[in-house]
């Protein structure tokens, strides 16, 4: 999926507006979906996640990176890169988290690849072009080519032709140094997930900003920055859609490091988040390596999150525009952790984070820099209505396609840059910059989470159901608590089954049952299981109607009581799913029913009666033998 071919007519014109996501259908013995690489000491640790994993319609595989090193490649990073495209290949792999750190000299930490990037900067004096090898996950979650520099040559990884943009693979990272961090990530996320805090908004935003740098048109702030994540901003451009303020409750707060960033200040920021309960905190200011946003690395802890605990307010999602900050590529010159991985570790706080592992790239007198362009794209995959994409990996993935082409151009040779294309390379500057600290598979509260309460329909060898949200994640799971089937849905949320995994497996199952468990967007998980004899589905909010069949002389009676006025309608379908006729549709009063079925043009075989009533169904299944 490389897009490095595209024109030159396309520059800067996003290609991926209105992309959609392939539906995933995973039916094959191995398949699965979720793939964790970590250091041998931490697999155990993962229990827990797998399970979580299995609840949320993902299958797990543990790697440790000493079985990695036994793959084919000329160094660690591409012997992962290899298996993973193994991987991906054999077993339709989705996501891909990657759990550990990586210290100097540490020969079983999780790898990275430095990618190159090239881009002139007039935030430098005297202004030039600068250059600097970039900390990426890319390699590893773009699959096409070898990422190499023509004639093999490794000395460039990611240069001008060996780029792809198009992810094949979403992926996130758990930088945790100890497996009390890595344990402090693994709960976080099932409980952001699993048990979110509902009896406070969801729809809390905080923008906070720094004083930047002065020039003729003013103060540049990273405040004015982050306002182009509010509504439906067309500057610059190109339009993207963010957070609604007629729906999002916004706190701003703007700072200036040096006089500002006194403790009353710090307050503000921290017990802003909390006592608000921000659902998502976008930032953007001047940082390095260790500090950010009044503190060093080694000063962060669990008591600047008190509250946000996962009971007394949700985790937050982090995004932060800002220098080195994710750095998480080991310094032999410094031994610690960088601000990222340190604040993603908490107990509290954010439960994951998109930040910069070099420096965040604005342009003067505007807000049209590469950085802000990559967030504006992330949260527009998220809010776009065409779009709706809600796992935080792929988001991220959305957001480097939707600037694909300007991205591959980027790399245009010093003697043909001129005045007007001077800035391409900060696109690609920026876009490998930006990495996921954070569960790739996330997915993002933007409301109040509610119950599902799923309505699944067996009708022969055809399983049918609304999920109610766009790219659900659905997995059938047999009677031993084993998932055999998995997809995702598209953009509407509907999901039909007929293949022939799930008829082999009602076939040797005639009296069994399929339980059905689906994570939707803005839905808590949820589960429900259909009975393969009758087609009846057992789940909650099931409808106070009883339905009885009988067949006797060719005439099918069907019986039934509803509690109040409603519409019913009685169809009948015959083994493959096939609608064969409709025998009543209109609305009844309370009460009791018989509705008849001259069955006598039916030859021998298996159908089935589907009443519904109002939103709710009942599917029978029945027998004719000649």
């Amino acid at each position: 999926m490389a897009y490095r071919h595209l024109a030159v007519a396309m520059l800067l014109i996003p290609v991926f507006l209105l992309a959609k996501e392939p539906l995933r259908k995973n039916s094959l013995p191995g398949d699965y979906e979720y793939l964790i690489v970590c250091r041998n000491e931490y697999k155990t640790a993962f229990n827990e996640f797998i399970a979580f994993n299995a609840r949320r319609a993902l299958r797990s595989k543990v790697v440790c990176i000493e079985e990695v090193k036994a793959f084919t490649g000329t160094d660690l990073p591409e012997k992962l890169r290899n298996f993973i495209k193994q991987e991906y290949s054999q077993h339709n792999l989705r996501y891909v988290l990657l759990a550990g750190n990586e210290l100097p000299e540490d020969t079983n930490g999780i790898p990275h690849r430095k990618l190159y990037a090239k881009c002139y900067d007039s935030q430098v004096m005297p202004e030039r072009f600068v250059e600097d090898t970039i900390p990426s996950d890319m390699y590893f979650a773009c699959l096409d080519g070898d990422w190499k520099t023509a004639g093999g040559s490794i000395k460039k990884y990611g240069d001008y032709g060996t780029e792809d943009i198009g992810h094949e693979i979403y992926i996130g990272r758990f930088c945790a140094s100890t497996a009390s961090q890595l344990n402090n990530m693994i709960q976080k996320t099932i409980q952001y997930c699993e048990h979110p805090v509902t009896d406070n908004a969801i729809n809390n935003l905080m923008l906070a900003g720094e004083f930047l740098w002065s020039c003729s048109c003013g103060p540049e702030t990273g405040t004015k920055t982050m306002k182009t994540l509010l509504g439906t901003p067309d500057s610059n451009g190109y339009t993207t859609c963010g957070f609604d303020t007629k729906t999002w409750s916004v706190t701003e707060i703007s700072y200036e490091q040096h006089n500002d960033w006194v403790p009353d200040k710090k307050e503000l920021f921290y017990s802003g988040i909390q006592n608000n309960k921000c659902a998502f905190v976008a930032h953007c200011g001047l940082t390095n390596r260790e500090w950010a946003i009044g503190y060093y690395s080694d000063k962060l802890s669990d008591t600047l999150f008190t509250l946000c605990n996962g009971k007394d307010a949700n985790y937050f999602f982090f995004c932060s525009i800002t220098c080195d900050v994710g750095a998480f590529d080991p310094l032999k010159t410094l031994n610690k952790e960088c601000w990222a991985e340190k604040i993603t570790g908490l107990s509290t706080g954010p439960v994951a984070m998109i930040t910069n592992t070099r420096d965040f790239k604005l342009k003067d007198h505007g807000t049209d820099g590469a950085s802000i362009r990559a967030v504006r794209w992330f949260f527009d995959a998220l809010f776009n209505p065409n779009k709706k994409f809600h796992y935080a990996g792929q988001m991220l993935a959305k957001a480097k396609e939707a600037d694909a082409s300007g991205i591959t151009l980027s790399g245009i040779p010093d003697n043909d840059i001129t005045k007007d294309t001077k800035y391409l390379g900060t696109l690609k500057f920026a876009y490998y910059n930006l990495n996921l600290f954070g569960d790739p598979a996330l997915s993002l509260w933007t409301a109040k989470p509610e119950k599902l309460n799923l309505q699944p329909q067996l009708i022969g060898n055809k399983l049918s159901l609304d999920t109610k949200g766009a790219y659900s994640s659905i997995a059938l799971v047999d009677e031993n608590n084993t998932i055999f089937i998995t997809r995702q849905t598209g953009i509407d949320g509907l999901c039909t089954i007929e293949d022939s995994t799930l008829a082999q497996y009602i076939t040797a199952h005639p009296n069994g049952t399929i339980k059905i468990r689906v994570k939707a967007h803005n839905f808590l998980p949820d589960s429900a299981t259909v009975s393969i004899s009758t087609g009846i589905q057992f789940s909650t909010g099931a409808p106070d109607i009883v339905p009885l069949i009988t067949v006797k002389n060719n005439k099918l009676m069907i019986r039934f009581t509803i509690n109040k006025c409603l519409p019913v309608t009685v169809c009948f379908f015959n083994s493959r799913g096939i609608r064969i006729k409709t025998l009543f549709n209109k609305t009844l009063e309370k009460g009791s029913f018989e509705k008849q079925l001259d069955t006598g043009g039916l030859s021998s075989g298996i159908y089935y009666c589907q009443l519904t009533v109002g939103a709710l169904q009942r599917t029978i299944r029945f027998q004719i033998v000649r």
